[in-house]
C-alpha cells in the first residue's frame, strides 16, 4: 500500500516537472518568435544582406548551428560536421526546444545583432563612397555637354 502512495506521488511529480519544462518552453520559444518576427519586408526591419555569426551557439552530434539573417528573416542554420556546409535552415518556430535553450545559454544572440550592425554599417559607408564617386562622374559628364 505505501510502495503504491510513492509510485503514485512520483508519477505526479514527474507530470507536474514535465508539465513546467513544457510551459517554459513554450514561453521560450514564442519570445524568440516574437524577436525574429522584427525582421521581414518593411514596415517590419528588413535586412539586405546575409550574415551568418561566427560562432555556434549550439552543437550535437551531426552540426553546429548559427545565427543568420538572410532574405530579411532571422533564423538558424546548421552546418553539418562531416561535410563541412550548411545544409538546413530552421525557423525557431520549429527548432527543437533544446536547441532554443542553448541559443539563450550561450548568449550569442546580442553579439550577432552587433555583427549585423556592423555589417550593416560597412555595406551603408561602401554605397556612400560609390555614390559619392558616381555624382562626381556625372559632374564631369554635365561639364562634357
Amino acid at each position: 500500500m505505501e510502495d503504491e502512495r510513492e509510485i503514485i506521488k512520483l508519477f505526479k511529480y514527474i507530470r507536474e516537472r514535465e508539465e513546467n519544462i513544457s510551459r517554459y518552453s513554450n514561453k521560450l520559444r514564442e519570445t524568440l518568435v516574437q524577436i525574429a518576427n522584427l525582421f521581414g519586408l518593411p514596415p517590419k526591419i528588413y535586412v539586405s544582406v546575409k550574415v551568418r555569426d561566427d560562432e555556434p551557439f549550439y552543437e550535437d552530434e551531426n552540426a553546429y548551428y548559427f545565427l543568420e539573417i538572410s532574405f530579411s528573416e532571422l533564423k538558424i542554420a546548421s552546418k553539418d560536421k562531416e561535410k563541412g556546409i550548411f545544409n538546413w535552415y530552421f525557423f525557431f518556430e520549429g527548432a527543437e526546444k533544446e536547441m532554443l535553450k542553448e541559443l539563450i545559454k550561450s548568449k550569442r544572440l546580442i553579439p550577432f545583432l552587433h555583427k549585423v550592425a556592423e555589417t550593416l554599417k560597412e555595406k551603408e559607408d561602401e554605397y556612400k563612397r560609390v555614390s559619392e564617386i558616381a555624382e562626381k562622374m556625372a559632374k564631369a559628364i554635365a561639364i562634357q555637354t
